[in-house]
Protein backbone atom coordinates (compact mmCIF):
# COMPACT_ATOMS: atom_id res chain seq x y z
CA UNK A 1 0.00 0.00 0.00
CA UNK A 2 1.25 3.28 -1.26
CA UNK A 3 1.80 6.06 1.68
CA UNK A 4 -1.10 7.82 -0.21
CA UNK A 5 -3.66 4.79 -0.21
CA UNK A 6 -2.35 4.74 3.67
CA UNK A 7 -3.87 8.01 3.59
CA UNK A 8 -6.85 7.74 2.07
CA UNK A 9 -7.75 4.43 3.99
CA UNK A 10 -7.44 6.63 7.32
CA UNK A 11 -9.07 9.11 6.09
CA UNK A 12 -12.34 6.70 5.64
CA UNK A 13 -11.59 4.91 8.61
CA UNK A 14 -11.68 8.36 10.31
CA UNK A 15 -14.67 9.60 9.10
CA UNK A 16 -16.66 6.80 9.55
CA UNK A 17 -15.63 6.46 13.26
CA UNK A 18 -16.50 10.15 13.30
CA UNK A 19 -20.62 9.18 11.96
CA UNK A 20 -20.68 6.46 14.38
CA UNK A 21 -19.75 8.44 17.41
CA UNK A 22 -22.27 11.20 16.25
CA UNK A 23 -24.96 8.57 16.31
CA UNK A 24 -24.95 8.43 12.35
CA UNK A 25 -25.13 5.43 10.15
CA UNK A 26 -22.77 5.25 7.73
CA UNK A 27 -24.41 2.76 4.23
CA UNK A 28 -22.14 -0.28 3.24
CA UNK A 29 -22.77 0.55 -0.26
CA UNK A 30 -19.99 2.11 -1.89
CA UNK A 31 -21.12 5.61 -4.30
CA UNK A 32 -17.65 5.49 -5.53
CA UNK A 33 -14.36 4.97 -4.42
CA UNK A 34 -14.67 8.95 -3.22
CA UNK A 35 -17.88 9.09 -1.99
CA UNK A 36 -19.35 8.01 1.33
CA UNK A 37 -23.21 7.95 1.96
CA UNK A 38 -24.94 7.71 5.64
CA UNK A 39 -28.00 8.42 7.16
CA UNK A 40 -28.56 11.05 9.37
CA UNK A 41 -31.13 10.88 12.55
CA UNK A 42 -33.72 12.33 10.70
CA UNK A 43 -33.56 9.18 8.36
CA UNK A 44 -32.14 11.81 5.33
CA UNK A 45 -29.04 10.57 3.44
CA UNK A 46 -26.71 12.22 3.30
CA UNK A 47 -23.18 11.99 1.46
CA UNK A 48 -19.54 12.91 2.02
CA UNK A 49 -17.27 13.48 -1.29
CA UNK A 50 -13.60 12.61 0.00
CA UNK A 51 -11.32 14.73 -1.19
CA UNK A 52 -7.16 14.15 -0.59
CA UNK A 53 -4.71 17.57 -0.95
CA UNK A 54 -0.52 16.76 -0.72
CA UNK A 55 0.74 20.21 0.54
CA UNK A 56 3.69 18.84 -1.14
CA UNK A 57 2.20 19.25 -4.60
CA UNK A 58 -0.33 21.40 -4.58
CA UNK A 59 -2.46 23.87 -2.40
CA UNK A 60 -6.06 23.33 -4.21
CA UNK A 61 -8.49 20.47 -4.48
CA UNK A 62 -11.13 20.50 -7.45
CA UNK A 63 -14.36 18.97 -7.35
CA UNK A 64 -16.55 18.92 -10.90
CA UNK A 65 -19.81 20.50 -10.12
CA UNK A 66 -21.43 18.35 -13.58
CA UNK A 67 -21.14 15.28 -10.93
CA UNK A 68 -23.82 17.12 -8.56
CA UNK A 69 -25.92 18.90 -10.73
CA UNK A 70 -24.28 22.30 -10.62
CA UNK A 71 -25.43 23.02 -7.26
CA UNK A 72 -24.31 22.72 -3.49
CA UNK A 73 -26.99 20.90 -1.60
CA UNK A 74 -27.51 21.14 2.02
CA UNK A 75 -26.91 17.00 1.84
CA UNK A 76 -23.29 17.25 0.74
CA UNK A 77 -20.51 17.57 2.60
CA UNK A 78 -16.68 17.14 1.92
CA UNK A 79 -14.24 15.89 3.47
CA UNK A 80 -10.75 17.17 2.95
CA UNK A 81 -7.20 15.50 4.50
CA UNK A 82 -4.45 18.21 4.09
CA UNK A 83 -1.01 15.87 4.62
CA UNK A 84 1.98 16.92 4.00
CA UNK A 85 5.05 14.01 4.06
CA UNK A 86 5.74 12.70 7.33
CA UNK A 87 3.64 15.55 9.23
CA UNK A 88 -0.02 13.69 9.97
CA UNK A 89 -2.78 14.42 8.13
CA UNK A 90 -5.65 16.77 9.06
CA UNK A 91 -9.04 16.58 8.23
CA UNK A 92 -11.86 19.34 7.34
CA UNK A 93 -15.75 18.56 7.18
CA UNK A 94 -16.86 21.33 5.05
CA UNK A 95 -20.88 21.63 4.01
CA UNK A 96 -20.96 22.05 0.27
CA UNK A 97 -23.10 25.09 0.78
CA UNK A 98 -19.99 27.61 0.99
CA UNK A 99 -19.95 27.72 -2.47
CA UNK A 100 -22.82 29.52 -2.68
CA UNK A 101 -21.12 32.56 -1.10
CA UNK A 102 -17.82 32.25 -2.78
CA UNK A 103 -14.67 33.87 -0.97
CA UNK A 104 -11.02 33.44 -1.27
CA UNK A 105 -11.21 30.08 0.18
CA UNK A 106 -14.05 28.84 -1.59
CA UNK A 107 -14.27 29.21 -5.36
CA UNK A 108 -16.97 28.47 -7.48
CA UNK A 109 -15.32 28.36 -10.86
CA UNK A 110 -18.40 28.16 -13.26
CA UNK A 111 -17.55 28.05 -17.08
CA UNK A 112 -20.31 29.35 -19.60
CA UNK A 113 -22.61 27.51 -21.82
CA UNK A 114 -21.14 24.82 -24.20
CA UNK A 115 -18.19 24.24 -21.20
CA UNK A 116 -20.61 24.08 -18.50
CA UNK A 117 -19.42 20.26 -17.74
CA UNK A 118 -16.09 21.95 -17.22
CA UNK A 119 -17.47 24.09 -14.08
CA UNK A 120 -15.40 23.11 -10.76
CA UNK A 121 -15.81 23.77 -6.91
CA UNK A 122 -12.61 24.53 -5.60
CA UNK A 123 -10.75 24.86 -2.18
CA UNK A 124 -7.75 26.76 -1.59
CA UNK A 125 -5.42 26.11 1.29
CA UNK A 126 -2.83 28.60 1.99
CA UNK A 127 -1.82 30.15 4.99
CA UNK A 128 -4.66 32.34 6.12
CA UNK A 129 -6.46 30.39 5.18
CA UNK A 130 -5.90 27.73 7.99
CA UNK A 131 -7.93 30.34 10.14
CA UNK A 132 -11.39 29.87 8.40
CA UNK A 133 -10.77 26.20 7.47
CA UNK A 134 -10.26 25.34 11.16
CA UNK A 135 -14.14 26.06 11.91
CA UNK A 136 -15.03 22.80 10.06
CA UNK A 137 -11.86 20.57 11.45
CA UNK A 138 -13.24 17.13 11.79
CA UNK A 139 -12.22 16.46 15.44
CA UNK A 140 -14.18 19.44 15.90
CA UNK A 141 -17.79 18.36 14.73
CA UNK A 142 -20.42 17.85 17.48
CA UNK A 143 -23.52 17.55 14.66
CA UNK A 144 -24.22 17.08 11.02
Amino acid sequence: MTGEEHIQTEAKATLTHKLNQLGYKPLPEQVSKDRIRFIANNGDTREVILCFLNLDESRSVYINQRDFDYTPHPDLLILLTVYMNDIKPVHYLVPSMVFTTPDNIFLANEQPGALRHFSTWQIKVFTKAIETLSHYMLDAVIEL
